[in-house]
C-alpha cells in the first residue's frame, strides 16, 4: 500500500538540524536508507563524495505548509485499484503540482545552508533517499529520481522538488502495490558530483551462484546513469575476490580498459564495503580523470543471494564486545543468554506494555543474543523487533544503535511505519505506559540503591575466604541465587541503562536543534565532561593516594625500585614494617580489586587474585603522576559548566513550540541535561555492582571446580567454566544424567574453545533465520590502501604523543605520562590507565561505552571505531589524535 501524507506530516518550521552532513548521518528513519549507508561509508574512511541530506521533516513541512499533501491524498484515495495508465496520470499530476508550487518562506533558509556547505562553483547530484530504499528486502534501484548536473539557486530548488515528486511516480506506486512494502518517508541527498572518466557498478559477490567467488564489474565512459537504467551496453569485467586477478574481460568500443591500479582499488573497496555492511553489495562507482576511485552508492544485492529460509538476521557484537571481548565459556553463555532475554522482557513489563504486545515479543526475546565463533553477539534484528513494539519504536531503535555503536548493514530490521498509536486502545495504553514509566523514574535513585544492596548481600554470602567451608548443596544454592538476581531482580539496574540511552538520545537531539549539526557532536561531548561522583573514578583516585604514600615514604621507595611482582608483595607483607600501606592496599583490593579488563568474562582473574600486578601500576603512578587525578577532573568540570552556560544562553533564543515567544527551549534542555548526567552516574553504579556479582560467581564456580576435580569429575578446577549452569546444578544435586561423562565433555568443549580463540570473526554477521552465519575472518582489518585512521569522536581536543598498543589493563604499568593508548576496547577495569594517558584510540565502542565515559571524565581526546588500529599503529610511533574531527594521524619521526 502507498502511504498517504497525512500519516507522517508534522508541519512546523524547518530547523537547522534538517540539513545533516553525510558523515553525521546515522538514522535511516530520519535520513533514508541511501544517506545512512553513505554516512556509514564515510565514517569508515571509504572514498565517498562530500555532501549532506535534507531529512524527511522538510518534505513533511513542505506538504503541510503548501496544502499539497491534501491534494496528493485525494489522488491516492481515488486510485486504490488503479492500473498502469491511471498511475501514470497520478504521476503527471503530482509532478506538475510540485513544479508549480512555490517554496514556503519557512524552508527557504535551508537552501542557503546547503549552498554555504558545498564548495562554490561545484556541480551537485540530487538523489532520493527514502526510508524504505536500499535495504536488504528490496533495493528500489531506479524507482525514484536522481538529478545530475545541478547548480545553485532555482536549479537546486527544482531538482529537490523533482526528486520529492518521484516518491509518487508510477514506478514507485506500482512497486508498493505489488507487495514490495512501503517506501516510507522521503529524504533527499545533495552531493558533490564527480566528473568521471569512467563510471559503473560493481557487485562485490557475483549474483550468479556458480560465480560467487568473483567480483562482477560493469562500466562505461562518462556518467553511469544510462548504465544503471539499462539504456547502454557496458564493458564487463570479472575479478577474483581473492587477489583481484582478471578472470574475463569484455570490452566495448570507446570504453577504456581499467588499469591494474584502478582494478586493485576497486577490489579493495568492494570487499571493504561488503565487510562494512555484512553482506554482498551492489556498488556504484566512478573514477575521475586523476585516477581516483569514488563510491557514490552501495545497496545490498537483493536477487540471487538469499536463502529460502526466513528473515535475514543481523548479528552484531557492538558494545557487547566491550564486556565480552574474547570467546566466552559455556558457563557464561548459560547465564548471559537467558539474562539478556529477561533484561528486555522485564523492562517491557516495568514500562507497562500490554500482555498481548509482550506475547508478540516472546519469540524475539528468546533469541536476543547468540554465540558465533565463540563470541557473544546481539541479535540486532530481534532487538529492533522488540523495541519497535514500544512507543516511538523507530526512535528507540536509533538510540539503541547510537548507544551501543551497533548498525544494521542490511537496513532490514522491522520498523513500524504507521507509528505506535493506531486507535483508542493504543492511545489508552500509551497513557498507561507514560504513567508507569514516570512512576519508575520518580524513584530511580532508590531502585538503584536496592539493587546495590541486593548485590552486596550476595557478595557477603559468597566471600571467597568462606567458600571452602560450604557444602556442595550450599554452593549449588549460591548458583541459584545468582540466577535469581540475574533473571528476576535486574530491572532496577536495567532502568538505569534505559534512562541513560533515552536521555542521551534526547539530549543529542536538543543540542542539534540549538547548536546545529556542525557543532552538535563536540558540544554534546563537552556537556558530559568531568561528571563528578562517577564510581569509575574512585579507584583511580585511591591508587594515586597509594602512589603518593610510596613517594613520601623513604622506606617504601627503595622496595618499589628494587623489587617487582610477587617478590615485592612478599616483602611488603613480611615483618609488619609497612603495615599501614599494606592495610590501605588490601582495602583497595577488597573495595575495587574485582575490577579488571574482561571483568565479566568469568575466566579472567581479577586483581584480587593477582595483586602483584596492581603493585606494578602503583609503581608507575608513583614514578610519573604528581598531580591528583581529581585536579584534572576539576578542569573538565569547569569546561563542562562553561559549555552548559553557552548552550543554555543559545537555547533561550529558541522557541519550544513553533514561533511562540514563550516558553523557550532552555528549561527543557536543562532538565534533560541534568537527567542525562544523573543517569550516566546511576548506570556506572549499577555496572560496578555487576562486576562484583560476576567476580563472586567466578569464585563460587572455581570452588565447585575444586570439589569436582577432587571427586574425579573434572581434570582441573577451571574446567568448571566449560559446563552450563544447569549442568552444574544437576551435578551438585545428584541428578545428572551422565555424571561419568562430564570430564570428557569439559575436555571436548575446552578444545573447541581454544580453536575459537585463534579465530577473529567479523563484528557483523548476517544469515537467514534458523541458519548459522559463517564466522568469517574480520576482513575489515584488511584496510584498503590509503584509507585514513578515522572513527567517531567521543571526547574533543587534539593531542600528539607516543603510541602504546596494549591488550590488557595489567600492561598499563608500561604507560608513560603523555602516551596515547591504542587498544581494541576498554571496560571499567581499564580506569587505572586514564590517569596517565594523553589520548585514546579504540577499535570498538560507542558514545556511551565505558571508555568514552572515562575519557570525557578526564578530558582525554578520544576517537573510537578506528578500524584495525592496533595493527596499523605501532608502539613507539608518534600519532596525532584529533578528538574534534574523529581522526588519527601517524606523524613521521
Amino acid at each position: 500500500m502507498n502511504q498517504p501524507h497525512a500519516d507522517w506530516v508534522s508541519g512546523g518550521r524547518v530547523a537547522a538540524s534538517d540539513w545533516t552532513p553525510l558523515a553525521d548521518v546515522h538514522e535511516a528513519a530520519r535520513c533514508g536508507g541511501k544517506a545512512a549507508s553513505l554516512g556509514r561509508m564515510l565514517r569508515a574512511g571509504l572514498p565517498v563524495p562530500d555532501g549532506g541530506v535534507i531529512d524527511v521533516d522538510v518534505l513533511q513541512t513542505f506538504l503541510a505548509t503548501t496544502g499539497l499533501g491534501e491534494r496528493i491524498d485525494v489522488l491516492l484515495a481515488e486510485s486504490n485499484s488503479a492500473g498502469p495508465p491511471e498511475l501514470t496520470s497520478i504521476e503527471t499530476a503530482v509532478r506538475a503540482a510540485f513544479a508549480e508550487t512555490k517554496w514556503p518562506e519557512s524552508i527557504k533558509p535551508l537552501l542557503d545552508r546547503i549552498a554555504s556547505y558545498l564548495p562554490a562553483g561545484s556541480v551537485w547530484a540530487v538523489r532520493s533517499s527514502a526510508v524504505g530504499e536500499d535495504d536488504q528486502r528490496a533495493s528500489c534501484a531506479g524507482i525514484m529520481d536522481s538529478v545530475l548536473g545541478v547548480g545553485c539557486g532555482a536549479s537546486l530548488e527544482q531538482a529537490i522538488k523533482r526528486v520529492w515528486a518521484s516518491r509518487w511516480s508510477a514506478r514507485a506506486l506500482a512497486y508498493e502495490r505489488t507487495g514490495h512494502g512501503s517506501l516510507g518517508s522521503m529524504a533527499v541527498v545533495v552531493q558533490r558530483q564527480i566528473e568521471p572518466w569512467i563510471a559503473g557498478v560493481a557487485f562485490s559477490r557475483s549474483p550468479e551462484p556458480q560465480r560467487a567467488d568473483e567480483i562482477l564489474c560493469e562500466y562505461f565512459a562518462g556518467l553511469a546513469d544510462g548504465l544503471v537504467s539499462g539504456e547502454i551496453d557496458p564493458a564487463r569485467l570479472r575479478l577474483a575476490r581473492s587477489d583481484g586477478t582478471v578472470l574475463t574481460s569484455e570490452l566495448v568500443e570507446g570504453v577504456p580498459a581499467l588499469d591494474e591500479g584502478v582494478r586493485r582499488k576497486l577490489v579493495d573497496a568492494a570487499l571493504a564495503t561488503e565487510n562494512l555492511f555484512g553482506g554482498p553489495q551492489d556498488i556504484e562507482f566512478a573514477v575521475d580523470r586523476a585516477g581516483k576511485l569514488w563510491l557514490v552508492q552501495s545497496r545490498p544485492i537483493t536477487a540471487g543471494m538469499r536463502s529460502p529460509a526466513g528473515r535475514r538476521i543481523v548479528w552484531s557484537n557492538a558494545n557487547v564486545n566491550e564486556n565480552f571481548p574474547d570467546p566466552i565459556s559455556p558457563l557464561l553463555y548459560s547465564v548471559a543468554g537467558p539474562g539478556y532475554s529477561a533484561y528486555f522482557g522485564n523492562l517491557g513489563r516495568a514500562f507497562g506494555l500490554a500482555k498481548s504486545r509482550l506475547a508478540r515479543m516472546e519469540k524475539d526475546l528468546a533469541g536476543i543474543v547468540g554465540v558465533h565463533g565463540g563470541r557473544l553477539y546481539y541479535n540486532l534484528t530481534a532487538i529492533h523487533s522488540v523495541l519497535s513494539q514500544a512507543p516511538f519504536g523507530d526512535r528507540l531503535c536509533a538510540w539503541f544503535d547510537e548507544f551501543t555503536g551497533a548498525a544494521d548493514p542490511t537496513q532490514s530490521s522491522p520498523r513500524n511505519p504507521h507509528g505506535f498509536v493506531r486507535g483508542l486502545r493504543d492511545a489508552i495504553e500509551l497513557v498507561w505506559i507514560a504513567a508507569r514509566t514516570t512512576w519508575q523514574y520518580l524513584f530511580i535513585g532508590r531502585r538503584v540503591r536496592t539493587f546495590e544492596a541486593r548485590i552486596d548481600a550476595y557478595a557477603s554470602a559468597a566471600k571467597p575466604e568462606h567458600l571452602s567451608a560450604l557444602s556442595r548443596l550450599a554452593l549449588r544454592d549460591l548458583l541459584r541465587s545468582f540466577l535469581d538476581i540475574r533473571l528476576r531482580h535486574w530491572t532496577d539496574a536495567s532502568l538505569a541503562d534505559a534512562a541513560a540511552m533515552v536521555c542521551y538520545g534526547l539530549l543529542k537531539a536538543l543540542v542539534r536543534r540549538v547548536a546545529g549539526d556542525a557543532e552538535a557532536n563536540a558540544t554534546h561531548n563537552d556537556l558530559l565532561k568531568g561528571l563528578t561522583g562517577l564510581k569509575s573514578a574512585e579507584p583511580v583516585d585511591e591508587l594515586w593516594r597509594l602512589a603518593q604514600a610510596v613517594r613520601n615514604d623513604p622506606g617504601l621507595c627503595p622496595l618499589f625500585e628494587q623489587y617487582r611482582g610477587d617478590e615485592l608483595l612478599v616483602r611488603l607483607r613480611g615483618g609488619g614494617r609497612h603495615a599501614a600501606f599494606v592495610d590501605r592496599f588490601d582495602r583497595w583490593l577488597e573495595t575495587w580489586g574485582f575490577r579488571c579488563s574482561g571483568e565479566l568474562m568469568l575466566t579472567v582473574p581479577s586483581f584480587q587474585e593477582r595483586p602483584a600486578e596492581l603493585l606494578d601500576i602503583v609503581r608507575n603512578y608513583a614514578a610519573q603522576i604528581e598531580t591528583a587525578p581529581g585536579e584534572r577532573l576539576e578542569q573538565q568540570r569547569v569546561q563542562r559548566e562553561a559549555a552548559t552556560a553557552r548552550l543554555l544562553t543559545a537555547a533561550r533564543r529558541h522557541a519550544l513550540v513553533g514561533r511562540l515567544p514563550w516558553p523557550s527551549l532552555a528549561p527543557v534542555l536543562r532538565c534533560v541535561l541534568s537527567a542525562t548526567q544523573a543517569s550516566i552516574g546511576l548506570r556506572e553504579r549499577a555496572r560496578l555492582k555487576q562486576a562484583l556479582l560476576y567476580s563472586r560467581l567466578r569464585r563460587v564456580a572455581l570452588e565447585i571446580g575444586c570439589r569436582l576435580t577432587s571427586a574425579g569429575s573434572l581434570a582441573a578446577p577451571d574446567d568448571v567454566f566449560f559446563l552450563a549452569v544447569s549442568e552444574l546444578d544437576h551435578l551438585l544435586s545428584g541428578q545428572a544424567m551422565y555424571p561419568g561423562e562430564v570430564r570428557a565433555l569439559a575436555a571436548l568443549r575446552r578444545a573447541a574453545h581454544q580453536r575459537f580463540a585463534a579465530m577473529h570473526p567479523a563484528d557483523v554477521l548476517v544469515a537467514s533465520e534458523g541458519e548459522y552465519p559463517d564466522p568469517v575472518p574480520d576482513d575489515t582489518r584488511q584496510v584498503p590502501a590509503g584509507e585514513g585512521l578515522c572513527g567517531v569522536s567521543v571526547c574533543g581536543g587534539v593531542v600528539t604523543g607516543k603510541a602504546k598498543v596494549l591488550v590488557d589493563v595489567a600492561q598499563t604499568h608500561s604507560l608513560m605520562r603523555g602516551d596515547v593508548l591504542v587498544t581494541r576496547q576498554t571496560d571499567p577495569g581499564w580506569a587505572p590507565a586514564f590517569a596517565t594517558i594523553a589520548g585514546l584510540v579504540l577499535e570498538r565502542g560507542g558514545m556511551l561505552s565505558h571508555g568514552a565515559i572515562l575519557a570525557r571524565e578526564y578530558g582525554i581526546p578520544t576517537v573510537v571505531g578506528v578500524r584495525a588500529a592496533t595493527e596499523r599503529i605501532v608502539t613507539g610511533s608518534i600519532v596525532r589524535v584529533d578528538g574534534d574531527r574523529g581522526e588519527v594521524q601517524r606523524v613521521d619521526a
